[in-house]
């Protein structure tokens, strides 16, 4: 069941932790969150799961990735540098974008050993982008 506040708060975390550079935290606790992560998302259950019910993750995925880029696309702070005063470009709103979902989903598992089971997600997060920015699949 899509619950849109869990989906917001464990990707944004997820988001952070993608970030964070810090040298005090352990791989063990890097994995650890990340799995928590995925198990909010429902991306282990997607992995565990027949086709019947991996169509009906990712159509969760679908109505969260529509959702994340009406709110993101349109909020005046994503789309801006120096505190909102001066407005990307498209091309470097798209960039920006394309960056978030490349190092979250892709970078960020993969050292952990975890980007196999995240790149259906971010799939499904590419293809709502994409939907919304054609011009963006450069970036990708």
């Amino acid at each position: 069941m899509y619950d849109q506040k869990k989906y917001f708060r464990a990707w944004m975390n997820w988001q952070i932790d993608a970030q964070n550079k810090s040298i005090f935290d352990s791989k063990n606790a890097k994995k650890k969150r990340l799995e928590k992560y995925f198990e909010e998302l429902g991306i282990n259950k997607y992995a565990a799961s027949n086709e019947d019910e991996k169509a009906e993750i990712k159509s969760e995925w679908e109505k969260f990735a529509k959702d994340y880029m009406e709110v993101t696309l349109s909020d005046r702070t994503f789309g801006s540098q120096f505190f909102g005063m001066v407005s990307l470009k498209d091309e470097q709103l798209e960039f920006k974008m394309a960056d978030i979902l490349i190092k979250t989903c892709l970078i960020y598992p993969e050292g952990l050993e975890k980007r196999e089971k995240s790149e259906p997600f971010f799939e499904v997060f590419r293809a709502a982008f994409l939907g919304v920015r054609p011009e963006a699949k450069k970036f990708f």
